[in-house]
């Protein structure tokens, strides 16, 4: 089915112009974004990649050593 032109007869019936009836409806349903699905819940609640008590300037300091930051 080809989409109809702005100034073509409106595909409701209503005898409007296409862009005077039901374009702007058809442009919101295009440019609606869908929504993302809900996040994963976390299989370890106290798990993470930093250990506890180390700030992220030291790991990076510990696994780039010749690196000054």
């Amino acid at each position: 089915m080809e989409a109809p032109g702005r100034n073509d007869p409106c595909r409701c019936g209503s005898g409007k112009k296409y862009k005077a009836c039901c374009w702007e409806k058809d442009r919101a349903q295009q440019t609606e974004k869908p929504t993302p699905p809900p996040a994963p819940a976390p299989e370890a609640a106290g798990k993470s990649d930093k250990p506890h008590g180390q700030s992220w300037q030291q790991i990076i300091k510990d696994r780039h050593p010749g690196k000054k930051r």
